[in-house]
């Protein structure tokens, strides 16, 4: 999911340390830099985990800090200005997850566990779980692959539960060239969002 943004930063991603590596990144955001804010803020974020020959678990944890988001009012409705613009503050819940891959022969299994804390008196209640789960099977030339995401609230709110779903191929026509087509169904109103694509990838 879409978390923190990349402007502003500054990140250092270690080596990998016997199949452990991590990384942690800072970003900034000063005073004038959103027409929102009279203030400055900085945000954390900080990802690890260890890689094996055929698996890797990883865990990360974002305290978005630096992000401006919505605020509510005690029943749950959207803060406005005398002008009635939406009244925004930086962020001060956090976005945490496990995740991990296994693979066995031509198949490589992956399932990721985000949780989403939510601003004060949203809606949708305290937070947001992500539950995911990916598959892909290498065929020799080409791969075929299939994700499925649960998003659910502690609340339905302004938000319903839903769930994401994705298919693809890829497939190798000749030395550096690959023919791709994907589909995404993210199962929101009036079908928003919904991906479908081909290509051709060529690399030199």
């Amino acid at each position: 999911e879409g978390v923190s943004s990349e402007d502003n930063q500054i990140a250092y991603y270690s080596p990998s340390l016997n199949g452990f590596s991590f990384r942690a990144q800072v970003r900034y955001l000063g005073d004038g830099e959103d027409d929102d804010q009279d203030s400055a803020e900085a945000g954390l974020s900080v990802a690890g985990g260890y890689t094996g020959s055929n698996w890797g678990l990883y865990a990360g944890y974002d305290d978005r800090g630096a992000e401006t988001v919505t605020q509510y009012d005690s029943n749950g409705d959207k803060r406005l200005d005398s002008d009635d613009n939406e009244i925004k503050d930086f962020e001060d819940k956090g976005t945490y997850g496990l995740a991990g891959h296994y693979q066995l022969g031509a198949v490589e299994l992956a399932a990721k566990y985000a949780v989403e804390e939510l601003a004060d008196n949203h809606p949708n209640g305290d937070d947001k779980t992500f539950t995911a789960l990916r598959g892909t099977f290498s065929y020799g030339p080409g791969d075929l692959y299939a994700a499925a995401q649960d998003i659910a609230h502690d609340e339905n709110g302004s938000e319903a539960d839903r769930t994401e779903l994705t298919l693809g191929v890829a497939h190798d026509v000749a030395e550096g060239v690959q023919v791709w087509a994907e589909a995404g169904r993210f199962d929101k109103e009036n079908d928003e969002g919904d991906l479908y694509g081909a290509g051709v990838i060529y690399e030199f």
